[in-house]
C-alpha cells in the first residue's frame, strides 16, 4: 500500500473516538483546508496475515464508490499505524437513539432507501459489512447518510460464500451469526431491520442486559410490535427480520417493496457535490505550485513537529522523544488533546 500521502500533510485538531482498532481524529488537510476525519490502525502486536489482511481489505474499500458510502480518501502507514482518511460527517445515528428520540415512517423511508440502496452496492462488490450498528451510519449534508468504518467487514471471494467468525455487536447480530453457523451477506440486512425498528420504537426488537438470554431471544423469540405501525413498514421490516436467511430478502428484493420502492435516491447523491469540491482542492493545490511541475513546499520550521514525533515516534531520535515529552510538561497539555492521546497510545515506545 504505497501512497504518496503522509501524517505531515494533516494538522489534528482533536480524537473523535477510539476503539480496539485505535483512534479517529477530526483533521485539517494543510494547504487547502479540508476538514477530514483520520482512522489511525495500529499494527503493532498484529501478525503478519492480519497485516496482509487489513492491506488488502483496505485496497479492496478503496474502490467502492457509493454517495451513501463514507469514502476512504488516501491511505498511508507510518512505523505503527495505518492511516486511513475519509470524508467528515456530523454525526451518526446513534445520537438520535442515545438523545431519546424516535423517527416516524415518513423519516424512515428515506433512511431505509438509502441504507438498502448502499448495502446493495457493497454485496455486488462481494462485501459484507459485520458490524452494521447506528455509530456505524453517519450523517451528512443534506440529510444523506453515509455507511463508515468497515473495521470488521470481509470480502467474499466468488468461491467462498460463507464465513463462520462472530465479530460485531451482539444487539444486531443475525441468528446464524450469534449460533456460530455459517453465513453470508444477509446478516448486514438482519442487522438493519433491528436499527431500523430501534430508529421507530426506540428499543431494538430484542433486548436484555444477559448475553446469553439475548442469543436465546434473537433465535427463538417472535418479533413483537409496542406500538401503531402501518402495515407497509411491518412487512417491510419482517422481510429484513426472517430467522431463516434463505427466507430473509437480500437488497434487490427490498429495492423493490412498496415501503421504498418508489423513493427518489437521486436528491442524497453527492458526486456531483464531490465533483466540484475535489476541483476546488485540485484548483488551490495548482496555485501553490511556482509555475514548474514541483509542488509548493513551505519552509521547514527549526521548531519540532510535536505532532509528527507523537504520531510516529519510531521515526525519531531520543532527542526529539525527549523534546516532545518536555513539550507536553511545559504546556501542560490537555488530557483529550491529540497530542496526549497520542502520547498515551505509544507510551511503551517513548519508555523504550
Amino acid at each position: 500500500m504505497k501512497s504518496a500521502d503522509n501524517m505531515g500533510n494533516y494538522h489534528l485538531i482533536n480524537q473523535i473516538g477510539e476503539g480496539s482498532f485505535g483512534r479517529v481524529y477530526k483533521g485539517r488537510r494543510k494547504y487547502t483546508g479540508r476538514l477530514v476525519a483520520i482512522k489511525m490502525i495500529n499494527k503493532l502486536g498484529q501478525s503478519k496475515d492480519d497485516l496482509l489482511s487489513l492491506r488488502r481489505e483496505i485496497d479492496l474499500l478503496q474502490k467502492v464508490s457509493h454517495p451513501n458510502v463514507m469514502r476512504m480518501l488516501s491511505v498511508f502507514e507510518t512505523d505503527t499505524d495505518f492511516c486511513v482518511v475519509s470524508e467528515l460527517a456530523r454525526g451518526d445515528l446513534f445520537q438520535v437513539i442515545d438523545d431519546n428520540q424516535t423517527l416516524p415512517e415518513r423519516v424512515l423511508r428515506n433512511v431505509a432507501a438509502q441504507l438498502v440502496s448502499s448495502l446493495g452496492h457493497l454485496h455486488s462488490q462481494h462485501i459484507i459489512h459485520r458490524d452494521m450498528k447506528p455509530q456505524n451510519i453517519l450523517i451528512a449534508d443534506h440529510g444523506a447518510l453515509k455507511i463508515c468504518d468497515f473495521g470488521f467487514a470481509r470480502a467474499l471471494s466468488n468461491t467462498t460464500l460463507v464465513l463462520t467468525s462472530i465479530k460485531g455487536t451482539p444487539l444486531y447480530m443475525a441468528p446464524e451469526l450469534v449460533q456460530e453457523q455459517p453465513y453470508d451477506e444477509k446478516v448486514d440486512i438482519w442487522a438493519l431491520g433491528v436499527i431500523l425498528y430501534e430508529l421507530y420504537y426506540g428499543q431494538p426488537p430484542f433486548y436484555t442486559n444477559s448475553i446469553y438470554k439475548l442469543i436465546q431471544m434473537i433465535v427463538n423469540s417472535p418479533i413483537t410490535w409496542p406500538g401503531e405501525i402501518s402495515e407497509e413498514f411491518k412487512s417491510f421490516l419482517l422481510e429484513m427480520l426472517q430467522k431463516d436467511p434463505t427466507k430473509r430478502y437480500s437488497c434487490r428484493d427490498l429495492l423493490d417493496h412498496p415501503f421504498i420502492k418508489n423513493v427518489e435516491l437521486e436528491r442524497f447523491d453527492d458526486r456531483l457535490y464531490r465533483f466540484k469540491s475535489e476541483q476546488f482542492e485540485s484548483a488551490i493545490q495548482n496555485s501553490l505550485c511556482d509555475g514548474s511541475t514541483q509542488a509548493f513546499k513551505p519552509k521547514k520550521s527549526k521548531i519540532p513537529d510535536y505532532q509528527m514525533i507523537f504520531v510516529n515516534p519510531s521515526s525519531y531520535s531520543d532527542e526529539d522523544l525527549l523534546l516532545a515529552v518536555k513539550y507536553l510538561r511545559e504546556k501542560d497539555v490537555r488530557a483529550d488533546s491529540p497530542l496526549a492521546a497520542s502520547f498515551s497510545f505509544h507510551f511503551k515506545e517513548f519508555i523504550s
